[in-house]
């Protein structure tokens, strides 16, 4: 019962942070202090969604594949958000798994 708990976690923050790549450095959008992380959520699902439908025309989407594409949009979150030192970006995320 608890792997969903995580599983749900880990895929809501890996589709964050795919949003938040595809609305900084393909829209480029600014984000402002107004963090609406559902918005971000739902550009992570079309970036992500078009990413494996074009990968999958050249490569067949495996699972070090699929783990390679986690970890650098994870990565990237990561690295931005020490940027900016923006704590409540990461404390929505903890909210978000007290709430789970």
């Amino acid at each position: 019962m608890i792997e969903i708990f995580f599983f749900s976690f880990a895929t809501s923050i890996y589709y964050i942070s795919a949003g938040i790549f595809f609305a900084n450095k393909i829209l480029d959008l600014k984000i402002d202090s107004e963090i609406n992380i559902y918005k971000f959520g739902l550009y992570g699902g079309i970036l992500l969604a078009f990413l494996g439908l074009f990968l999958n025309f050249f490569i067949s989407l495996g699972k070090n594949i699929n783990t390679f594409i986690l970890f650098i949009f994870l990565v990237y979150l990561v690295i931005t958000q020490k940027k900016k030192n923006n704590k409540k970006s990461f404390n929505i995320i903890s909210y978000h798994w007290i709430i789970l």
